[in-house]
Formats: structure tokens, sequence, C-alpha cells
């Protein structure tokens, strides 16, 4: 996975920001800041006993954060969005596709 991002990062790409959806202990996370040091890092996970590890990896690698979240296509109302499990507007809003 690093040699892939370590490509893109050598073809110009500097992403503004980075998803980690499914960031379960947060590998992803921690091998895209050794490449994209700059950018900040927003780990998704559904399983809220993750909840610790993912806290420590975001304080250890700085401009990170963590969500407990659980994505879907619809809400209980059967409107097309990816709806947050804990209701977090940052997260909900930034991916609504409706």
């Amino acid at each position: 996975m690093t040699r892939g991002l370590r490509r893109l990062r050598e073809l110009g790409f500097r992403p503004a920001g980075i998803l980690d959806i499914g960031a379960h202990d947060g590998a992803f996370a921690r091998e895209a800041r050794q490449v994209f040091p700059e950018a900040p890092i927003l780990m998704l996970e559904a399983l809220a006993e993750k909840e610790a590890v993912l806290e420590g990896v975001a304080r250890a690698l700085g401009n990170a954060s963590y969500r407990i979240v659980l994505l879907g296509e619809e809400d209980a109302e059967g409107d097309r969005e990816l709806v947050a499990r804990d209701e977090s507007a940052t997260v909900e809003s930034a991916v609504q596709t409706r």
C-alpha cells in the first residue's frame, strides 16, 4: 500500500484530506501519514470496540481524528444518503449524496 501512495505523491498528488473508511486499527492512516504528512486524516470505523485503539492512533499521528460510525445508503425513512450512527454532523454532512 505504501508503494502505491508514494507513487501518487511522485505524480504530484497532494490530498486536501484523507478518509480511512473501515479504519479498524488505523494501519492505512499510519501509512498515509508517512507519505502525506501535511494532510488531515479522518478514520471511520463501525466497531465501537476499536475506539480506544483509534483514539491512540489519532493522538500519535497528529492532525487526525476518528469517528465510530455505521455508514449506509439509506436512513430510516429511505432517503438516499450516508448516515452516521453517532449522528455526527461533520460526517453526515460531508458524505450526503442527495
